[in-house]
């Protein structure tokens, strides 16, 4: 297979949108502690679209959805969230 074919990987997320990326973090962090727990998830969600094309943002945000599930005893989101492939819609 020639290059031209091979998935070109975004390993640093640009600095322009790391900002926001940030922002929706820091968003989830207070509303967890704040106890609003569905505002936290959106955050996470918002998180996870702007992290989505660069493999370590995206990882942390699954790790973070991981956490979540986990901490509010939401077995669908754990499964989801630990194996992907198995079919998730979203």
């Amino acid at each position: 297979m020639n290059k031209e074919h091979l998935m070109k990987l975004n390993w640093n997320m640009p600095a322009v949108l790391r900002p926001f990326y940030r922002q929706e973090l820091t968003a989830h962090h207070t509303c967890w502690r704040e106890g609003n727990h569905l505002a936290a998830w959106r955050h996470l969600e918002r998180a996870h679209i702007l992290g989505q094309p660069y493999p370590l943002e995206h990882t942390t945000v699954h790790w973070k959805m991981l956490r979540f599930g986990l901490r509010t005893k939401n077995t669908k989101e754990v499964i989801g969230t630990a194996s992907p492939s198995v079919g998730r819609s979203g």
